[in-house]
């Protein structure tokens, strides 16, 4: 059984997140164990797959990461799935800069060797889409495709002009259409979705969402496209040596800090330290016995009242510092560190 696929737009905001989201729903119904992927330094819509799957999603990347991180990442994850489905980033070309694939989503499909759901936005469009599909799929011979699919129809006539207008221009085939539904669209802000912290999927609409899939795709036939990639062996990744001493960490986790690497965390436990989660929300004292803190990114100027309100904590944290404890924080955490907070 075919074990992985990429799904990719043609741009930014063609639904790809959306479709993810679908395509995860839909295979967590059918009873397949899911290894969900980001390409892309994305911290939200990570979160998202995993209330959607029930597993850990993981991020690749082509530019910070290098190839062989991102292949045996991708292997020690997908050897305890039957499927990984993969959400791109940007448009399937779109990387570092103009000339080169670096950073793509195209470069790591060649990379990971995974076909491509190639995610069309047909809002306003007729036979001019087959232009595009064909565009896209004869740009990189290197790119393999399972398939298209049509997103924001407008009704099953709208579906059928799209078909015809494939037809005999390109060799990739339609997988569906999924008709304009804004009910399962996920609300933005600034700095892209609301977090899945902010904005949990319930049960309701990820089954809304699978449904979506079974009724407007064909997936028996998408299933039956993907070829299982050639076996290869699959090391672990590899970690920071043997620990001397253990050490605990403790670290900011809410919902106003929750952008985190899960590979981070893990390479920490790796070389020695134990990780012990807090909230600078809700939490008046530090968990016990500390040899370090570390602050994640995420909206702490979302939650700016009630950290400020929180003053027992934050004296906890200022007595840490003062005692030359190591302290690390990035983004929002580096914001809760500072002395002042101006909000909108």
């Amino acid at each position: 059984m075919s074990n992985g696929f990429i799904i990719a737009g043609t741009s930014s905001g063609s639904g790809k997140t959306t479709l993810a989201l679908a395509f995860l729903a839909a295979l967590a119904a059918r009873g397949y164990r899911l290894a969900p992927f980001k390409i892309g330094p994305d911290f939200i819509d990570p979160g998202h797959h995993a209330l959607v799957s029930g597993a850990t999603s993981r991020n690749l990347d082509g530019w910070m990461l290098t190839r062989d991180y991102n292949q045996k990442l991708f292997d020690r994850c997908r050897q305890k799935a039957q499927m990984a489905v993969v959400e791109g980033v940007m448009g399937l070309y779109d990387g570092f800069d103009g000339r080169s694939e670096a950073g793509s989503t195209a470069q790591m499909a060649k990379w990971l060797s995974l076909p491509v759901v190639l995610v069309v936005d047909a809002r306003s469009m007729a036979r001019s889409a087959a232009a595009l599909v064909q565009g896209f799929e004869r740009f990189d011979p290197g790119v393999r495709f399972a398939g298209v699919v049509f997103n924001r129809i407008g009704s099953a006539r709208h579906l059928a002009y799209l078909q015809e207008a494939l037809e005999g221009h390109v060799a990739m085939p339609c997988l569906g259409g999924i008709p304009r539904d804004l009910s399962i669209e996920i609300p933005e802000r600034h700095l892209g979705l609301h977090t899945a912290d902010d904005h949990p999927l319930d049960k309701e609409k990820i089954a809304r969402l699978a449904q979506l899939i079974e009724t407007h795709v064909s997936m028996d036939r998408l299933l039956a496209i993907l070829e299982t990639p050639q076996g290869s062996g699959r090391p672990s990744v590899e970690t920071g040596g043997n620990p001397i001493d253990r050490v605990r960490i403790g670290v900011a986790r809410d919902a106003a800090f929750c952008f985190y690497y899960p590979d981070n965390l893990e390479l920490m436990e790796d070389s020695g330290a134990e990780i012990v989660f807090f909230s600078p929300r809700t939490d008046s004292t530090l968990p016990e016995d500390l040899d370090g803190l570390y602050f994640g990114g995420g909206y702490p100027e979302l939650y700016a009242a009630s950290l400020a309100a929180n003053s027992a904590l934050k004296t906890s944290v200022r007595v840490c510092s003062q005692a030359n404890m190591p302290i690390y924080a990035e983004c929002g955490g580096f914001m809760y560190l500072c002395d002042h907070l101006t909000d909108l």
